[in-house]
């Protein structure tokens, strides 16, 4: 495909983001062969040495494996995937997936848990409200306070979906976010709100429940945008 007429050409480095990409939406699947270089400069219409500096990008990075004397081929599996989608996850977009998700998680959660689920819950409340070794540990037990909402639904796709939030969440973008936001002021405020969300599951009450981690997440966004 010749490049339009009009368009400003392309440097390598708008090439290997556009074939990156491509790569990422499995255009090109692992191990697939990718174009001569002939083929892409054509197809960019660029030289062919714009090519071999964005395939170079492409190896450089852990997108492409080139083959002396057989060609280009792609390296990227479900794995590496999930790995470039949580490096470049902000803590932002993680608290609007999280908005997305965890409130119907909660209402699931209040209609499904056992008492035994319940009694964790509370537990992991108190322990909460008890801690007092500072941020990182009140980070490390919101965490498991979380993690034992989900587990609450029994549904081993809600706990899984929850996993892959929590790979994004133990990031260094977000470890970076832990020091600014969880002063004491916000951390007793927090822990108001795991309290209500608790109470809501335990009483199975579902749609509070739901509104109550909505709240909870809306806070830790505002002081995010705040920091």
């Amino acid at each position: 495909m010749s490049k339009p007429l009009g368009e400003a050409k392309m440097n390598a480095a708008a090439i290997y983001a556009r074939m990156r990409n491509d790569i990422i939406r499995m255009k090109y699947l692992n191990q697939d062969q990718l174009p001569p270089e002939r083929v892409l400069a054509e197809q960019y219409g660029v030289a062919r040495g714009t090519i071999r500096n964005a395939l170079n990008m492409l190896e450089q990075e852990g997108f492409a494996e080139r083959r002396r004397g057989s060609g280009t081929y792609v390296r990227f599996t479900a794995d590496s995937h999930l790995e470039s989608i949580i490096k470049v996850t902000s803590p932002m977009q993680l608290i609007e997936a999280r908005l997305a998700f965890e409130p119907h998680v909660a209402r699931i959660a209040a209609l499904n848990a056992s008492e035994q689920d319940r009694q964790l819950l509370r537990d992991k409340v108190l322990i909460l409200e008890s801690n007092a070794e500072g941020h990182l540990a009140f980070s490390q037990l919101d965490e498991q306070f979380h993690r034992t909402l989900v587990q609450c639904t029994h549904n081993t796709l809600l706990i899984g979906l929850y996993h892959f939030l929590e790979s994004v969440r133990a990031h260094q973008h977000w470890n970076r976010m832990k020091r600014i936001t969880l002063s004491e002021e916000n951390m007793v405020l927090f822990n108001i709100e795991h309290r209500k969300i608790m109470e809501a599951v335990v009483e199975m009450r579902v749609e509070t429940a739901g509104e109550m981690v909505k709240q909870h997440l809306l806070t830790v966004q505002t002081t995010l945008q705040s920091s």
